[in-house]
């Protein structure tokens, strides 16, 4: 309600963004610098409603929860999978007590989830296919997500850093011509999307949160010492219940396909390695974290993090246990 309910409040009365979003000194619990799509959308339900009534506002959460598990159902199905796995995958990922937590905490890493799910899937399938349509859908879903959450940003990085990664994994095919265009139809989105937010806050001078000290390479050599507890903490959290077990079977699954010799990448695999390199990262700014004692910081937020990736994962799991799985192609069809 802090972060995001009060500033949807306080849309719907003054009728507009104003500094008392951005640059009243008393609101900086509220995070003043964080991007505006879940307090707007709050704030639209405000004005349909024709009250600020924060009984309800928790439907915008809750909608795109459940739009979540509609991607995940749809997108077991839409590779041959039946209703029975794709309904255990959905409830595996969607029943996780942390995701389902955060949608009834009406927080905004469900709305993250679901654009970075979106936005990951429909890459993929504009790999293997080369369909204009899906690198569009793509590119608006990771557009928006710098304009969800400030962790956005990071995400919408490691998507672009994995369609260059793949393109360079596959230099010597035509994958290489694509993964540029992506990259690029990724960035230009942001750019659109949540450029003039974030550039907004720069002109005005909007303070953050304060939760990070500014990064610098003297500051990570201080902080190197916070390495094994970051680590820990974090592999504490992704390997607990309340994913459902999800990234252990991940990597029990990785493991089993390695020793197997089926080493043979493919377009699906893309997901686990976006989940994996953006908790790496994730992680890694708690060495930057301005909290004390920093635990607490990786305590209260790693596992909000670790949501916006695991869907990834679960799907990842359903795609490699159909059958035929082995024979997918590795580089798209012609378009």
């Amino acid at each position: 309600w802090v972060t995001w309910g009060m500033k949807a409040r306080t849309i719907f009365l003054e009728g507009g963004i104003t500094p008392a979003i951005y640059a009243d000194a008393s609101r900086l619990v509220t995070h003043l610098d964080y991007p505006l799509l879940l307090p707007l959308t709050e704030a639209w339900l405000f004005q349909w409603l024709g009250a600020p009534d924060d009984r309800l506002a928790g439907a915008a959460t809750l909608g795109t929860y459940l739009a979540l598990l509609g991607i995940c159902y749809a997108a077991v199905r839409r590779r041959g999978g039946g209703r029975g796995l794709a309904l255990a995958v959905t409830v595996a990922i969607g029943g996780g007590t942390s995701l389902a937590g955060l949608a009834g905490l009406v927080f905004a890493d469900v709305p993250l989830a679901l654009n970075g799910t979106i936005a990951a899937l429909f890459l993929v399938e504009w790999l293997r296919g080369g369909r204009r349509a899906d690198l569009l859908v793509a590119a608006l879903a990771g557009g928006l997500l710098p304009w969800t959450k400030r962790e956005g940003l990071l995400l919408a990085a490691v998507l672009v850093a994995a369609l260059m990664l793949w393109g360079w994994r596959y230099r010597r095919g035509h994958v290489t011509g694509r993964t540029p265009p992506g990259a690029g139809a990724l960035a230009l989105a942001g750019l659109v999307l949540a450029g003039p937010w974030w550039a907004f806050v720069a002109w005005q001078g909007v303070p953050n949160s304060g939760d990070f000290a500014p990064v610098s390479l003297a500051l990570l050599v201080e902080h190197l010492d916070r390495l094994p507890t970051i680590v820990a903490l974090t592999a504490q959290s992704v390997v607990g219940t309340r994913w459902n077990l999800l990234w252990p079977l991940a990597l029990l699954l990785a493991l089993f396909l390695f020793t197997r010799g089926d080493r043979h990448v493919r377009e699906g695999d893309l997901l686990p390695a976006i989940a994996a390199l953006y908790v790496i990262l994730a992680a890694a700014s708690y060495l930057f974290s301005a909290y004390d004692p920093y635990q607490q910081h990786v305590v209260s937020s790693i596992s909000r993090l670790i949501a916006h990736v695991t869907p990834l994962v679960g799907l990842w799991i359903a795609w490699r246990a159909l059958p035929g799985a082995s024979g997918d192609a590795a580089r798209p069809r012609d378009s």
